[in-house]
């Protein structure tokens, strides 16, 4: 039943694109530090009649080589019709490809490393098919398993998640791309400044209010159901399910001095 209600909705997207919707730039790639407010960013989108390229079955089934681990590619995009509004959500480091881009317009998020890392942190304990579920849940103490979900491994790049983070977020700001990069923060701060700067970037007119109305009341209806990732998904009619609110500078509780020296260490190797 996901998969009707997801076609149903594209195609409404796609048949009142005309009409509705006049994009001058009709292929978006949404890119992210993983929790940093992406699906935030996406659920923006697809009010504004974008259909979600990876996703939906009215896009190409191209895949990038290692699409699964967060990689992109051009000819993902090329893939795409031109005559149709289409965005992409991943997580990709910056890697030199993104410059050979064409008409896309790529907007990069990122947010306080530490708050992503707890966000993080909810996420697989709320997840039992995340990797990582079963040894944190059989870790007791609260403090110690945060700090666990930290330290592990990152299966891609084989250092701590906490370097994976900071050298994530390093390889953007060092990027070509600073221009592009909007802040979680600023969202919290004003979101309707946010929405407005965000929609300018890729050339669109909008009423930030209205789509922030839009926002929270998905947000008070993902709070009622339960935390399956497919009941979420249904409720928002395909877009992402891991659409939460987000809280600025909860984490400092979380990090005790190890952690917080270890932070300290990476910023500096990364130039953070």
């Amino acid at each position: 039943m996901l998969e009707t209600k997801t076609l149903i909705s594209d195609l409404r997207k796609d048949f009142f694109r005309e009409s509705k919707f006049s994009h001058t730039n009709n292929k978006i790639l949404i890119n992210g530090l993983a929790k940093s407010g992406t699906s935030m960013v996406e659920h923006i989108f697809s009010e504004l009649g974008y259909v979600n390229g990876a996703r939906s079955i009215l896009r190409s089934g191209y895949k990038c080589q290692g699409y699964q681990d967060g990689f992109i590619c051009k000819e993902l995009f090329d893939s795409f019709p031109n005559n149709k509004n289409t965005f992409v959500k991943t997580h990709s480091v910056f890697n030199q490809e993104f410059m050979e881009f064409d008409k896309v317009k790529v907007i990069i998020i990122l947010r306080d490393v530490k708050d992503a890392l707890l966000s993080r942190y909810y996420h697989v304990m709320s997840d039992p098919l995340h990797w990582d579920n079963k040894r944190l849940s059989e870790i007791n103490c609260e403090q110690e398993r945060f700090k666990q979900s930290v330290l592990a491994l990152n299966p891609v790049y084989g250092f701590s998640q906490l370097e994976y983070y900071l050298f994530w977020k390093a390889s953007w700001i060092h990027s070509p791309f600073q221009h592009n990069i909007f802040y979680y923060e600023d969202y919290k701060n004003s979101s309707s400044d946010f929405i407005q700067r965000l929609t300018e970037h890729c050339e669109l007119i909008v009423d930030p209010l209205k789509i922030e109305n839009t926002l929270e009341n998905k947000r008070k209806s993902l709070s009622k159901v339960s935390k399956s990732l497919f009941n979420r998904r249904f409720v928002s009619g395909g877009d992402s399910g891991t659409f939460r609110k987000g809280l600025v500078g909860e984490s400092e509780r979380f990090f005790d001095a190890e952690l917080n020296s270890l932070f300290s260490d990476l910023s500096e190797k990364y130039k953070i």
